[in-house]
C-alpha cells in the first residue's frame, strides 16, 4: 500500500470537489490509508487513476467504486 500526505489529500479533494462536486473523504488509520467518494461515475474513476498514474501510484477500487486504496504502480 501506498500512503500519501495530507498536503496531496487536501490538493485531491478540492481537485474532485471543484471538477466534480463530489466529496471525497479520507481515512488514515495504523492499518493504512483509504478514501471514500459520496458519489462515483466513470469520470470520476478516469479521472483518480490518471491522476494517481501521473504520480507513479495505481488506484485499487472496490465492486461499487465509490471507496479505493493505492498502491504501488508495478502492482497494478
Amino acid at each position: 500500500m501506498v500512503k500519501i500526505n495530507l498536503f496531496d489529500v487536501i490538493e485531491l479533494k478540492k481537485a474532485i470537489k471543484d471538477q466534480f462536486s463530489i466529496d471525497l473523504h479520507f481515512h488514515d488509520s495504523c492499518a493504512g490509508q483509504y478514501f471514500e467518494l459520496e458519489e462515483t461515475n466513470d469520470l470520476v474513476v478516469e479521472f483518480l487513476n490518471t491522476y494517481f498514474n501521473a504520480k507513479n501510484m495505481g488506484v485499487l477500487f472496490n465492486d461499487k467504486k465509490n471507496s479505493f486504496t493505492l498502491v504501488d504502480i508495478k502492482r497494478c
